[in-house]
């Protein structure tokens, strides 16, 4: 009896351990942290393997992590509201132009109204000190450590589509903003005349911001803005390219001063578009990453910054405004920039963020209004789909994803220290820019 039960227990055992290495690469294979997401016009949060429904009037767009990740910012139609993460209470803030900003050390949102641009602390009760900023300016962005908001100012002139946009700098805690760029318009760019700006954005270092000047209508826009920056501290404002004013085809490297940026004229996303690497402050040539043949976009940087994962597809003009285009999947490139490498799995994918660990996410679609959000722990392994996710409207290949998603991450937020930067020139060699070959097929 006392043998038998010795087997037994040693079968359990067995039985255990197989149990816990059969869910351990189940549970590795979740993304961290917290995603949000739009279904059916409605918000929901995503976290370890299971999602929750936390709106149903399916009116609701552009979720936003608070730093702490515990409150979600959303715009219902033009009224900006605050989510409980998990569910539990919701709160109309105010009015608002555009999408609110979370600060990145604190659960304090930043948004504009007609009046000016305002803070208001979120806590487990709701909102509460609401404060004017700076009254008369909007587009407020966040300065890397929290205690200072660019906003920008635009007044027309006398003349039809003529003005002055002026950027400024002011404290978190309000006051008259420091001028730090005055520009008047209508100007000349490479691609056509521009005008006033907005989209404004920091580098992970804080001294300097990005903006777009855009097109003088609508249309114009949508085919011709131009993309420059401006140093913190005041200054002339350099031009770095020229590019539909979408917010999906930027980004900062983390850590340092380095821009990642969609060149190419037009609004079309399968054309006469290309991915490139600047270093500030700006010189040119700037490294382009994107061979003949191709058309990239939505440039992404790894958490390290040491990899730039982006959409590529073939060079065309198709006969339709939804995806996929031909031969798109989700592509990574490394410094020195040198070649570009599939990865695998990723076919049709588009809208590329990275999480810890070079974990990887994007999304497939392909027409319609729906979507899939997919995710590999790292580029090249098993992908993972996540689940349904609307997609935006589909505006010739323009897909503006986060309008329908957020990713909270552990140590995206402030709270945690920065990573430390790569080198400029691990970044941005110091060899000629020129196009690389499109590399292999698998990554």
């Amino acid at each position: 009896m006392t043998r038998m039960t010795l087997v037994v227990s040693i079968l359990i055992l067995v039985a255990s351990f197989s149990q816990a290495e059969s869910s351990a690469p189940q549970q590795e294979s979740l993304p961290p942290g917290r995603m949000a997401f739009i279904r059916d016009g409605n918000l929901w949060v995503w976290e370890a393997g299971k999602d929750r429904q936390v709106t149903t009037e399916k009116r609701d767009s552009s979720p936003r992590f608070s730093a702490s990740g515990e409150y979600i910012a959303f715009n219902r139609n033009r009224e900006l509201w605050v989510a409980q993460a998990g569910g539990e209470r919701k709160w109309r803030v105010s009015e608002a132009i555009g999408i609110g900003e979370w600060a990145p050390k604190d659960d304090t949102l930043a948004f504009s109204t007609e009046t000016g641009t305002f803070t208001v602390s979120i806590s487990a009760t709701g909102p509460r000190e609401t404060r004017l900023v700076a009254a008369g300016w909007s587009g407020p962005a966040w300065s890397p450590d929290g205690e200072h908001l660019a906003v920008v100012q635009d007044t027309p002139g006398e003349k039809p589509f003529s003005g002055t946009t002026v950027v400024g700098i002011v404290t978190r805690f309000g006051g008259e903003p420091r001028v730090i760029l005055r520009a008047a318009y209508p100007r000349q760019s490479a691609c056509g005349p521009v005008g006033g700006a907005g989209q404004l954005r920091w580098s992970a270092d804080g001294k300097w911001l990005s903006f777009f000047r855009y097109g003088l209508t609508a249309s114009l826009s949508a085919d011709c803005s131009e993309l420059a920056v401006v140093p913190a501290g005041g200054g002339q404002s350099v031009p770095v390219g020229v590019v539909p004013a979408n917010p999906a085809w930027l980004a900062w490297a983390p850590g340092g001063a380095v821009l990642s940026f969609t060149d190419g004229s037009g609004r079309a996303a399968w054309t006469d578009k290309s991915v490139r690497v600047a270093v500030m402050p700006p010189v040119p040539p700037y490294y382009i990453l994107t061979p003949s043949g191709f058309a990239d976009r939505e440039p992404a940087w790894s958490t390290n910054g040491r990899r730039l994962a982006f959409t590529r597809s073939l060079a065309e003009w198709p006969d339709k405004m939804t995806l996929p285009a031909r031969g798109q999947a989700i592509w990574v490139a490394k410094p020195p920039w040198r070649s570009a490498e599939v990865v695998p799995g990723s076919e049709d994918g588009f809208s590329p963020h990275w999480g810890p660990g070079d974990s990887l996410v994007w999304f497939q679609g392909v027409g319609g209004e729906k979507g899939s959000l997919w995710f590999a722990r790292q580029p090249g392994q098993r992908k993972e789909r996540i689940g349904e996710i609307d997609l935006p409207f589909p505006y010739y290949g323009q897909w503006v994803m986060d309008s329908v998603f957020d990713w909270w991450r552990p140590g995206k937020s402030a709270f945690d220290q920065p990573q430390r930067a790569p080198s400029p020139s691990a970044i941005h060699p110091s060899t000629p820019a020129r196009p690389p070959s499109s590399g292999g097929t698998t990554y």
